[in-house]
């Protein structure tokens, strides 16, 4: 009788070899080793194996070595398939997606005088970050096609290495659009002043994401979804008084709001308002028409 282990703690693999056979067992990674053609192939038990180094016998569960070169392909191949679902539903996310986040900061008073202006614009700064975006080529496109490109850097996220940045965005009184260039703004913020509010909407530069789609989908093979971004515009109150605030569809400082949300900035406080998804996908599928997103009363 030869005896024979391999350890895989909790359990050792005892190897108990025929009398017929040419060779014996040798310890090594789980897998027996036979030496020589000559049958009776070994025969092995998966036994606990105490101090001494022999096994506990119990009753023998005995299996040949084809058979358990059988089981051990079998359980091969299906940790391989695990992998591969796995791998490949990571390719499909980084194939179909490109989103990210786009946080705006905007002040009251700089709020109030470009809706109460006609003429009025002024620009406001948003920060962006884009997933799976890190090349050098991406830094320069962008900074070649976005307006006031700045502060770049890769910063890391759940999935991949992505790309943050800053860009300046209009803040423009809804009269005076007709006579403003936007070719190389993503995104720019409306004002207009009816009866007793400042009424505020969003839009995006349509020209400029679909250029933006076209370079990422030739370089990544991915596509710009601008209905995922998620988007949020920072209201700080730099006035002497606090400011009331109606908002639609929103997530305020987190909470969620799906039909309106009104309340009073304090005096040098600041108010979170995070576009909801339901109005985010119709601004960004809807390019022609413009929603309501917040206002401010007078």
């Amino acid at each position: 009788m030869i005896w024979g282990v391999a350890e895989d703690p909790p359990f050792k693999l005892a190897l108990r070899g025929g009398s017929g056979a040419q060779g014996g067992a040798e310890k090594g990674d789980g897998m027996p080793k036979c030496f020589g053609n000559s049958a009776p192939l070994l025969d092995y038990i998966a036994l606990p194996v105490g101090d001494s180094g022999a096994p506990f016998l119990t009753k023998p569960y005995v299996k040949s070595f084809k058979t358990f070169r059988v089981e051990f392909l079998f359980n091969w191949r299906i940790k391989m398939k695990k992998i591969k679902f796995t791998l490949l539903g990571v390719f499909i996310f980084l194939l179909f997606c490109c989103g990210g986040t786009l946080k705006v900061i905007t002040y009251v008073s700089d709020l109030i005088q470009v809706a109460d202006d006609a003429d009025g614009l002024m620009f406001v700064t948003a920060n962006i970050m884009v997933e799976n975006l890190n090349d050098p080529t991406d830094i320069d496109f962008l900074r070649e096609n976005l307006n006031s490109f700045s502060n770049e850097e890769i910063i890391k996220n759940a999935y991949a290495d992505s790309l943050s940045f800053d860009i300046k965005v209009p803040l423009i009184n809804e009269e005076k659009i007709s006579s403003y260039d936007f070719e190389r703004d993503l995104l720019y913020i409306i004002a207009s002043e009816k009866n007793d509010s400042y009424i505020f909407k969003y839009k995006f530069n349509a020209d400029l994401t679909a250029i933006i789609d076209e370079y990422i989908y030739e370089m990544h093979y991915q596509h710009l979804t601008i209905e995922d971004f998620e988007v949020s515009i920072i209201i700080d109150n730099d006035m002497q008084a606090p400011a009331t605030i109606t908002a639609y569809s929103v997530y305020i400082n987190g909470r969620p709001y799906p039909l309106n949300y009104t309340g009073e900035i304090q005096r040098r406080d600041r108010l979170e308002l995070q576009v909801s998804e339901v109005l985010r996908a119709a601004i960004a599928k809807n390019n022609r028409n413009t929603y309501d997103l917040f206002k401010i009363d007078k």
